[in-house]
This record gives structure tokens, C-alpha cells and sequence, in this order.
């Protein structure tokens, strides 16, 4: 059975907290690793916290449900919406229970009971709310189930899991939400959504260091292009739109993530040395201090990533469901805008990078709304939990 174990195990067994999240995209897996690595240094290496893909069935295989989500996201949006919208109910999350409570209960049961009984039960992802948290209550009736919500903006009402001992609800809108939906208000702290400690501001002098190890200017300004890990090809169109608009004037850092294709377009397109092409990268951190604006689809871990660096953020995608309405909550903040199209793309850019003071006011509203230390506050809550 997969799992991440942090630390390493001892003679002495530890006691042991489960953290269930999914790969299906970074979302709910980062901000599982990010509460775990936090827990650790909280509670000085105590605990042994396992990380585990719910989904996972047998070596080399994916369950149905993690491969269906992926096929629609990368090539049957719309199809992605009216599943969202058709399961927003009670009625269709029961039967969404029965069904994925029988393809993953020799897992889950398995990884229950495979130690000592844990101390907590940790959930990503609202699809595996209900069968993780029913299995429990059989199991380890005693043990908390916790959830961590990981959408800021749309609610969907699988979120909703009124067992649930503690919720950390990633903003302040999305707590709301929940209580409006029925989720006892005692049971939600709002955290912010959990992200890797290498995400926070970076100094003017931090800035410039990453910059000169990727051979830019440390004047000029910078933007990060970025489409998740999957990649997407209008990050081509937005970089062809920003070189015709601004040449050598702006520069551009361009992550393509795992799609090759998208690569090798970019790789053939004549580009200067003031654009700087990546493929799937590890140290989005580092490039995102080393940036002036992101664009980016509206993915809640990247815009929270972002947020905590505070980049001002241009949006030129978004998935329909768990993604629509994160443009607005930007836009009305000044911490960035909607730009769908190359053209919308061209005029937001240009409304920041001509213009300093504005730039500097989205820039300090990122900051204001990033939550750096969303991490600390989710460990601490948990440990306080557990400890009592």
C-alpha cells in the first residue's frame, strides 16, 4: 500500500496520525504534505504521519474515479460541470458514498489497521469524506475524523460531513458557506488553505539572488506563466501575446509542466534569452519569489501559493464547479483579474507593469489575502485536538 510515513520508523512504534488525500492534481496531496511536515516540527518528530492516496487500488493501476476526473478536466470540461452540479445534493452523494465506499473499504480498512490506532483521521478531498469517515466509525469509533477543505470560494456540499470533530475552512467565505449548508459553526476554524513553508514574500534582495541564478534582469519586471501540471496550450498563446505586446521589456518564465508537446512548441519558438522555459519543475517557490505577477488557471493550491508569495494574479482559465467565482473574489480584492483571452491578457499585464503604484497595490493586496502560515495554524489545531 503507498504511503509517505514522516519520519521514518523507529524501534518504538509512535503514536500515528493518517492524513487520506488524492492525486488527482496537487490540490488536495500538497496541502496534505504540508500539514504533515508541520505536525512533525510542532510536535518535535512525535507523531508518525502517513499520507495516503485514497484512491489507490493495486500497484500500476488507477481507480476509476481518479482516471475519469483527470480525462474530464484535460478534455471534457462541460462534461466536468454537469457532473459537479448533479452531485451537489444529498441524494446523489449517498449513492456517490455506497459506490466509492465498496471500491475503497479493503484499503482504507487496511491502512486503519495496519499499526497501532491512530490518534486522527485527516481528509483533502470531499469525495472521500464519507467512506473514509463511515469506515471509521466502525473501526475507531472513538478516533476524530478531520476534514480540510481545500476550495476558498465555491462550496460544494460533499464538504459538508456533520461527523466531522474539526473542519479547517481555507477563507472566510468558504466558512460561511459551510455553516449555511449545515456544517455546525463550533466544529470550522478557518486557517487558510495549507500550503509548503518555501511560499512567503520574497525580500527585494532574495528577489534579486533568484533572478540572477536564472540569468534575468533584476529590474525588470517578471512574470511566471504557469497551467498546473498537466500544462495547457494557451501558455504559448499568452507568452507569443506578452513578447508581440512587450519584447525584451518584460520577462517571461514559463512552466509547461509534464505536456511535452507544450514544451517543444515553446522550445521552437524562437524565443530570447528574457524568456526562460521549464518543463515540470519542483521549485515553483523559487519561481514564484522570483516573479512580479502570475498567470495562471484558477486552481485554489496555486492562487494560494501565489497569494502567500504576493504575486498579483492574472487569471486566463478557470474549471468549471470548484473553480468559478476565484476570478471575482480576486478581482474585487485588487489582488488580481480575470483575462480569458491573449488580448485581456496583454491589457491586464499592461495595467500593472505600466503603471508601478498599481502594481504595488495589487502586490500588497496579494500579501494581505496570501496565508503563509495556513500550515501552522492547521498543525496547531490538529495537535490541540489529538492532545486533549
Amino acid at each position: 500500500m503507498p504511503f509517505i510515513s514522516m519520519p521514518n520508523p523507529t524501534a518504538e512504534p509512535k503514536p500515528r496520525i493518517i492524513i487520506f488525500a488524492t492525486k488527482t492534481g496537487g490540490g488536495h496531496w500538497s496541502p496534505a504534505l504540508a500539514i504533515a511536515e508541520e505536525i512533525t516540527r510542532q510536535s518535535e518528530d512525535h507523531y508518525q504521519l502517513e499520507v495516503i492516496d485514497a484512491l489507490y487500488s493495486r500497484p500500476n493501476s488507477r481507480l476509476t474515479v481518479d482516471y475519469a476526473y483527470s480525462l474530464m478536466i484535460r478534455r471534457y470540461r462541460p462534461l466536468w460541470r454537469v457532473f459537479f452540479y448533479s452531485m451537489n445534493n444529498q441524494v446523489a452523494l449517498g449513492a456517490g458514498e455506497r459506490v466509492l465506499y465498496g471500491m475503497t473499504r479493503k484499503n482504507l480498512a487496511g491502512t486503519l489497521q495496519n499499526g497501532p490506532c491512530p490518534k486522527a483521521v485527516i481528509s483533502t478531498n470531499s469525495i472521500i469524506h464519507r467512506p473514509i469517515s463511515r469506515l471509521l466509525r466502525q473501526v475507531y469509533p472513538e478516533v476524530p475524523f478531520i476534514s480540510v477543505v481545500t476550495d476558498p470560494v465555491k462550496i460544494h456540499k460533499a464538504w459538508v460531513h456533520k461527523p466531522a470533530r474539526l473542519v479547517l475552512a481555507p477563507s472566510a467565505m468558504a466558512r460561511r458557506a459551510l455553516i449555511e449548508m449545515g456544517q455546525p459553526a463550533e466544529s470550522i476554524l478557518e486557517t487558510g488553505l495549507p500550503v509548503s513553508p518555501t511560499f512567503h514574500p520574497a525580500s527585494p534582495q532574495e528577489k534579486q539572488t533568484f533572478r540572477a541564478e536564472l540569468n534575468l534582469d533584476g529590474q525588470k519586471p517578471t512574470v511566471l506563466i504557469m497551467h498546473g501540471a498537466e500544462g495547457h496550450m494557451n501558455v504559448h498563446r499568452n507568452a507569443k501575446a506578452i513578447e508581440r505586446e512587450f519584447g525584451a521589456r518584460v520577462q517571461q518564465i514559463v512552466v509547461c509542466g509534464k505536456n511535452a508537446a507544450l514544451k517543444d512548441k515553446m522550445d521552437a519558438s524562437g524565443f530570447g534569452p528574457h524568456v526562460k522555459i521549464f518543463g515540470f519543475s519542483t521549485h515553483v517557490s523559487t519561481l514564484m519569489r522570483a516573479s512580479d505577477i502570475l498567470i495562471t488557471k484558477a486552481g485554489a493550491l496555486t492562487v494560494s501559493e501565489a497569494l502567500a508569495c504576493g504575486l498579483p494574479i492574472l487569471i486566463s482559465q478557470f474549471l468549471p464547479g470548484q473553480e468559478e467565482g476565484i476570478p471575482e473574489w480576486l478581482q474585487e480584492r485588487q489582488a488580481g483579474m480575470p483575462a480569458f483571452t491573449a488580448q485581456a491578457v496583454v491589457e491586464g499585464l499592461s495595467k500593472l507593469v505600466n503603471t508601478p503604484a498599481i502594481l504595488q497595490t495589487y502586490s500588497a493586496n496579494a500579501r494581505a489575502l496570501g496565508r503563509p502560515d495556513a500550515a501552522v495554524h492547521a498543525a496547531a489545531a490538529i495537535l490541540n485536538l489529538v492532545q486533549k
